[in-house]
């Protein structure tokens, strides 16, 4: 079976732009991207599915099935969601991020926000922005410092999911920026998360608050917890439900 996205119901895409992470340092992509589906009431619309996706689902507080990949809409802010609790197969990580660049390629939205974190022993002692960016195709990134956003150093290489879809995005000149907080990599950092979504509230002048989800933060470690022993133990078939 290929990768699929499969819709809940007909939506128009065009104009928004998807925002999406993987685990990665810090587990910033996926805790930023869970924080604003919560604060901003986005609905669930959609789902991916593939082949060797993870043979898991949870249910949440109101008793809703929670997938692997799940597409969610925020009207408010015109933003699309991709919450990828699971890490797609390694076999299966090209052909994940074609069919998420053929996604906003295809429903005409203006582009990628990815997340995801840069381990803080790259931090300069003088650093005054807490963060570094990749920029492509010429994402609009008025809202950030006058001089622009701190671009990433040369040299450093970005791997994963992440390099997958800026390959796929480059090839489709699909305009995107990546953020890359800097970030604890040992454990599920907040604060990095919390930067994310400051920086994304400066990208489009928009005001979705940050506390709660420093408030939470023991929820959300416990939470990215449960999926970092799932992930191992759904490769040695040890599945305990």
């Amino acid at each position: 079976m290929p990768i699929e996205i499969h819709f809940f119901e007909e939506v128009n895409l065009e104009g928004k732009h998807l925002i999406t992470g993987f685990h990665g340092i810090g587990v910033v992509g996926y805790i930023a991207t869970k924080f604003l589906i919560e604060e901003t009431g986005a609905r669930k619309i959609g789902m991916i599915t593939s082949e060797k996706m993870p043979p898991l689902v949870s249910l949440d507080e109101e008793g809703t099935i929670q997938l692997p990949f799940e597409l969610f809409l925020d009207d408010e802010n015109d933003f699309v969601y991709l919450l990828v609790r699971f890490s797609p197969h390694p076999s299966e990580l090209r052909d994940f991020t074609v069919k998420v660049a053929e996604l906003i390629e295809k429903s005409g939205m203006h582009g990628l926000i990815l997340l995801g974190g840069l381990d803080e022993s790259y931090k300069p002692d003088d650093d005054e922005h807490g963060y570094r960016a990749v920029i492509t195709n010429g994402f609009n990134v008025e809202g950030l410092d006058l001089d622009g956003p701190p671009l990433i150093d040369a040299g450093l290489f970005i791997s994963g999911g992440i390099a997958m879809l800026l390959i796929e995005l480059q090839k489709r000149h699909v305009p995107s920026i990546t953020l890359f907080p800097f970030a604890d990599r040992e454990n599920p950092d907040m604060v990095a998360a919390s930067k994310a979504i400051t920086i994304i509230n400066q990208l489009f002048d928009i005001q979705i608050k940050t506390e709660n989800l420093m408030e939470e933060a023991k929820e959300f470690e416990e939470e990215v917890d449960q999926i970092l022993q799932q992930e191992k133990k759904k490769e040695s078939n040890h599945i305990y439900m």
